[in-house]
């Protein structure tokens, strides 16, 4: 397994610790950087080709997407992720050399043309384009980059080799054997979930007639709780709720008469508004009515 250790200054640090995407490259390793004082020397590791193709395969890479790699080392994901995925793809590293030599190896690869290469702090890196965001960094670094990926486009995935995201919890999440960290790796997936939580005003067709009532959400990231609330009846608990990017599902118990009717509901989330359809099927047969909600001001 090739190894290196390089050297970031501590403010620096976060833009290229400890990534090593995988691929089966033959290139020259890069010359190691001595110690300077006040400097912290990060180890560089590669990670294993397994589980980089397992990176790219979780978060359902394809020919729409763009990739940015943070911490790039030698290319490997970027590289892997355009020449047998499809996608298009940036990789922003700190390390001038390791842009030298991904470059080469993007080159070599036959992928020039869709793959390029940025020296540049990952934390100044402009992210609005990506589809899919992927790195192996170090716990805390992910931690402060939480916010800004919490930021981006809803339906983003963001995939991280070894590391978590603290409470936000992935949304898949595989074990894979490989050479490194001790025989296994830890291969993690977040999509970037829309911002739902807080008041809506709720607008719905039944009966020929348009109904308005009040939605109350609470969200912990992916995860969302909440109530329906009505004029005429007690507040209706949502259930099973899901948020997974802008998409938005659940389920409300609803008194149709002298029953009870299940009725499921799916929305886009789109900024302060939310359009959609719900269905219900019983012995009449199945009734499908358009929702929407616009969020409440605070």
């Amino acid at each position: 397994m090739m190894r290196r250790r390089w050297v970031l200054a501590i403010g620096s640090i976060l833009a290229s610790a400890a990534l090593a995407p995988a691929l089966a490259f033959s290139a020259p390793e890069p010359p190691a950087k001595p110690a300077e004082g006040g400097d912290i020397v990060v180890p560089y590791e590669p990670t294993p080709d397994i589980v980089v193709q397992t990176m790219l395969r979780i978060a359902n890479v394809g020919p729409a997407d763009h990739v940015v790699d943070l911490g790039s080392g030698d290319g490997r994901i970027v590289i892997t992720a355009v020449k047998d995925f499809g996608a298009q793809g940036l990789g922003v590293e700190l390390d001038a050399d390791l842009v030298k030599l991904s470059r080469a190896n993007a080159l070599a690869a036959g992928v020039a043309d869709r793959a390029a290469f940025r020296e540049e702090d990952i934390f100044k890196t402009d992210l609005s384009a990506a589809t899919v965001v992927t790195m192996f960094l170090y716990r805390r670094i992910n931690l402060q980059l939480r916010p800004s990926l919490l930021n981006l486009k809803p339906g983003t995935r963001i995939v991280s080799h070894f590391h978590d995201m603290g409470e936000w919890r992935p949304d898949k999440a595989e074990l894979v054997k490989s050479s490194a960290h001790y025989g296994e790796s830890w291969v993690r997936m977040w999509v970037v979930p829309a911002k739902a939580d807080g008041a809506w005003l709720w607008r719905e067709m039944r009966a020929g007639a348009m109904q308005q009532h009040r939605l109350v959400l609470g969200q912990d990231f992916q995860e969302i709780d909440g109530v329906l609330e009505t004029e005429s009846l007690r507040p209706i608990e949502i259930r099973d709720a899901k948020l997974s990017g802008a998409e938005i599902a659940f389920w409300l118990p609803i008194r149709e008469g002298s029953h009870t009717v299940r009725w499921d509901y799916r929305g886009h989330v789109d900024g302060d508004r939310i359009v959609g359809q719900a269905e219900s099927s019983d012995a009449t047969g199945k009734r499908i009515v358009a929702w929407s909600a616009t969020r409440q001001l605070r």
